[in-house]
């Protein structure tokens, strides 16, 4: 029996997606390279690049804004890359309507609410040549619950193995345990020798890592034992080429094929006849953590909050760049909230509340890292502060990670909310008490025992009522700001085939992905 899943018809789909982060992942902490007018990264790949195309090889070259330490396939954010490079797969995946689909399974089967039977589908082999049996997948799963505090969705699972299939049983009744494993953390990977898995992981994707240099580059050829058809690519080299602007210069250059980058370049590049630029929603989300020790009163955090004009950074500055939102969802999901349900612009009231706590003349960090489009916002938020009456710095770092360590009054981010196709995923990481995005350490007993409901629901209609009485009680208390999603600028060359563009934003590159 096949588990339902809500279908969750986005009108904001429509093809390309992206790669948010073909060069980032939802958790966006990684070490970028800094000012790329001297980007070694750049110079080193290059060459590589002309030794790799000597032979009229296809060779597809892909820019992003950074490339993690390691590949660890379980650990961090490395397997969102992972997956995205076509190197790794995982037992499920979803369509582009959410609904879950399986990927390397036959089959699946829902036994009772705490327990499932998966098939896998036969042939399937790893790029070692080594075949994908149901005791090597469940030693994967396993590898990645007890290294990743993002898999805490099925921590407790027990896993029973026989033949191509096995089973697993979740400690409680869990309604999206299977939509946990297309969550690209679950990547598959042979894990009988892990010395080498932190650069050269063995894989089940269209391609495998020949050569890695932590930071600077990647280098992929043809996995010959995929499953699924042949690579159509000779290589691919995904590079560091750092902020989003160098990486249109390089577009630009041909320098690489393929880059997602800011607006500005976005608009700029869209009527060069050589390059294809395509703008696709997604649902990452730019958001504003604030920090109840740092900023404890509520009337100061509501005032900061309603001096934000969303449409003016969406329309104005952004040209259409974002989708503005109220919650962390599109407005036209059944669990998402509408405009006047959540906090919105008002200049007099947020200029009232600054002068009734007199707090207006507080200066206020509002941190943000080099991503995309959200300098462009810090610079814009920090001047409707200022005209609303608040005193508010914005400072630039690095990468996100001030947000781990709580070092924040407001704190911009960037996440993707359905990774799995369903609410539940989110709310509970940002919302509950001990989630792995609760960087302003949120904390509320009825959102709690509504996220313990909602866990265990599997009637779509009560969990979207259940998502959206969590999302009214977590908003009112003015810790969370929603500002807009994302829509994914991506640029490339013409001749650059068959993308698989995704809004959960880790699908890219195929087994079909092409240079022409």
């Amino acid at each position: 029996m096949e588990v339902n899943m809500k279908k969750i018809i986005l009108g904001l789909l429509s093809g390309l997606l992206a790669a948010s982060m073909l060069l980032t992942s939802c958790g966006e902490t990684a070490k970028t390279t800094g000012d790329t007018t001297k980007n070694p990264a750049m110079t080193q790949a290059a060459a590589a690049d002309k030794t790799a195309g000597s032979k009229g090889e296809k060779v597809l070259k892909i820019g992003s804004s950074y490339i993690y330490a390691s590949n660890d396939p379980h650990k961090d954010w490395n397997g969102w890359e992972l997956v995205k490079l076509g190197v790794g797969e995982t037992l499920f995946t979803l369509d582009a309507n959410y609904k879950l689909v399986g990927n390397l399974v036959e089959s699946y089967m829902n036994v009772d609410p705490q327990t499932w039977v998966i098939q896998l589908k036969s042939g399937l082999k790893f790029s070692n040549g080594n075949p994908v049996t149901a005791k090597k997948v469940v030693a994967s799963l396993q590898r990645t619950i007890e290294l990743n505090p993002e898999a805490a969705a099925l921590k407790g699972t027990e896993f029973q193995v026989e033949e191509n299939e096995f089973s697993m049983k979740t400690p409680e009744p869990n309604a999206t345990a299977l939509n946990a494993l297309a969550d690209p953390h679950f990547i598959i990977c042979d894990v009988t020798d892990t010395s080498e898995i932190a650069t050269k992981p063995i894989c089940t994707g269209p391609y495998m890592i020949d050569k890695f240099e932590p930071e600077k580059t990647m280098e992929l050829v043809p996995n010959k034992n995929y499953w699924n058809g042949t690579p159509k690519l000779s290589r691919i080299v995904n590079k560091a080429v750092g902020k989003s602007t160098t990486l249109g210069l390089a577009v630009e250059s041909g320098d690489v094929d393929l880059a997602q980058v800011d607006t500005d370049t976005a608009d700029r590049l869209s009527s060069n006849p050589d390059f294809t630029v395509t703008r696709t929603p997604s649902s990452r989300v730019y958001m504003i953590y604030a920090n109840p020790t740092k900023l404890p009163d509520p009337k100061v955090r509501e005032g900061l909050f309603r001096a934000i004009n969303r449409e003016e950074i969406a329309k104005d500055l952004l040209k259409g760049g974002i989708e503005t939102i109220y919650s962390p969802f599109a407005p036209n999901l059944p669990f998402a909230l509408k405009e006047n349900e959540s906090v919105g612009f008002d200049a007099a009231k947020s200029k009232a509340l600054a002068d009734e706590t007199k707090a207006g003349g507080n200066k206020v960090a509002l941190k943000f890292y080099e991503r995309l489009n959200i300098p462009k916002i810090a610079t814009q938020l920090q001047a409707q502060f200022t005209k609303a009456g608040w005193s508010v710095e914005a400072i630039q770092h690095e990468n996100s990670k001030y947000l781990n360590k709580g070092d924040f009054d407001l704190g911009m981010y960037g996440m993707v909310t359905l990774r799995i196709g369903d609410p539940y995923d989110y709310l509970s990481s940002v919302f509950g008490t001990n989630g792995t995005a609760n960087f302003n350490k949120y904390s509320n007993t009825e959102v709690d025992a509504l996220l313990k409901q909602m866990k265990s629901e599997f009637d779509a209609t009560k969990r979207d009522e259940m998502a959206r009485k969590i999302l009214k009680l977590a908003l009112a208390d003015n810790l969370h700001y929603y500002i807009g999603n994302v829509k994914i600028d991506l640029a490339y060359k013409k001749n650059v085939k068959n993308l698989d563009i995704s809004p959960f934003e880790y699908r890219i590159v195929t087994v079909n992905t092409d240079i022409e």
